[in-house]
């Protein structure tokens, strides 16, 4: 019975080449996870600077909208250069700017 117990016990345990893989997989996994949180609290970190950063584009919008007059809930964009354009509300299409007026041409 000495030899038909000592078959079970060897067949119950791992050979040392499976315990080092097991322990190699498992040391990788921990790794991995640890990453994981890191890059949660780094994307935490960031969703919060783009929401301040949000908060103060939309402060700076606020103040040029008080500052021309644009009333609130008007839709208006601002192009490459700068310039303030008003968007039709029904078309959502921007509104022509009204054309500057033409100085006055000399008399000859």
């Amino acid at each position: 019975m000495t030899d038909n117990a000592t078959v079970q016990d060897a067949a119950k345990k791992l050979t040392d080449d499976e315990a080092r893989s097991i322990a190699n997989l498992h040391r990788q996994a921990q790794g991995l996870v640890h990453q994981v949180g890191q890059l949660e609290v780094r994307k935490h970190q960031a969703m919060t600077e783009l929401q301040s950063i949000e908060l103060a584009a939309k402060a700076i919008m606020d103040n040029v909208a008080s500052r021309l007059g644009i009333p609130a809930n008007t839709p208006w964009q601002i192009s490459p250069d700068g310039q303030v354009i008003l968007i039709d509300p029904q078309t959502g299409q921007p509104i022509a700017p009204v054309p500057a007026q033409a100085a006055p041409q000399p008399q000859q």
